[in-house]
């Protein structure tokens, strides 16, 4: 898991109002494809290329309870270990100071 202490200010050259950069990727706070009780994924696409991808934001303040901790831990464990057509790839999972991000 990859650390990042902070994200890419908003004013960034090639960043649309209401995006943030983590990383390689860039996702919209305007474009929720989904919302869960401890995580919202947002459309988003890589940097260099602009493959889209889909990024989810958990707040860390899940992280209090340690089930949570196992069940995102044991969420990603899996998502590492797939390999098929039909299912979402694990691309990469970074954490700042207030959020784990996971990209596929």
């Amino acid at each position: 898991m990859k650390d990042q202490t902070a994200l890419t200010p908003r004013h960034h050259k090639n960043l649309q109002e209401g995006e943030k950069k983590i990383e390689k990727y860039i996702f919209s706070l305007n474009n929720i494809i989904g919302k869960g009780s401890y995580a919202t994924v947002y459309y988003g696409r890589r940097f260099i290329d602009e493959i889209p991808t889909a990024v989810k934001v958990i707040d860390k303040k899940i992280f209090s309870n340690n089930y949570n901790v196992k069940s995102i831990q044991s969420e990603i464990d899996i998502m590492k270990k797939m390999d098929h057509e039909n299912i979402v790839k694990l691309l990469d999972v970074y954490q700042t100071n207030n959020n784990m991000y996971i990209v596929t």
